[in-house]
């Protein structure tokens, strides 16, 4: 998992340093972004603890600061604190599963929610945003709940087009999904399943029309 989150990690700092460097340093204020997906953007690996649970999603919405946890966006908090020069904020309508030193950074709020499917991310993907960079990392639960990988794509791209009409102003960042570890055939039928969704994303974005393929990066996970 550790390899994984390095993988997202580096893709994702790829994307936005490249974009957002010269930007950054002219404006002197940080650009913001919005972490949007399931469970690795909410954090892999984190406790659940705190005291302001929401039982509509399911989530606590105002977990206090940990020692640990974060996923990627806890990695890229770090590493933007270690000479990057790469000043940013976070937004999005909860902030469980971050850890103290994003609380210290103002980069603990994001739209990450554990179990979530596709289907269920729509919603949030329709509430209103002011983000500079839009990151998207979901249809994993879609695959692991057997669902087909078509209609994900679909949604996906719901979800991408209701964010670009939301906020004009984003660049949508979209990650193909990680493969899962092929330790048995049940696995290996799920991996099939991820490579046809990550193609179809593939396809799906080169039908865009020009100004909204434009505003949308992939990146291979």
């Amino acid at each position: 998992m550790k390899e994984d989150i390095k993988k997202i990690l580096f893709a994702v700092l790829l994307v936005i340093y490249c974009n957002i460097t010269r930007l950054t340093a002219q404006n002197l204020k940080p650009i913001l972004i919005r972490p949007f997906g399931d469970s690795i953007t909410y954090g892999v690996g984190f406790s659940d603890w705190g005291t302001c649970y929401i039982s509509q999603i399911n989530q606590q919405l105002c977990m206090p600061p940990a020692m640990a946890g974060g996923g990627y966006r806890g990695w890229l908090t770090l590493l933007a604190t270690q000479g990057l020069g790469l000043y940013f904020t976070t937004e999005g309508y909860q902030s469980g599963g971050s850890y103290y030193l994003q609380w210290l950074t103002n980069t603990q709020t994001h739209d990450g929610y554990p179990g979530y499917r596709t289907d269920q991310l729509i919603q949030f993907s329709t509430f209103a945003s002011f983000s500079n960079f839009t990151l998207i990392h979901a249809g994993t639960n879609d695959i692991l709940q057997n669902k087909s990988y078509e209609t994900a794509a679909n949604n996906l791209f719901s979800i991408i087009n209701n964010v670009l009409a939301t906020n004009t102003n984003t660049t949508v960042v979209v990650a193909k999904i990680i493969q899962i570890s092929s330790i048995n055939q049940v696995y290996s039928n799920l991996n099939s399943q991820i490579q046809l969704y990550n193609t179809l994303i593939d396809s799906k974005f080169n039908a865009l029309q020009t100004d909204l393929k434009a505003r949308v990066r992939i990146v291979n996970m």
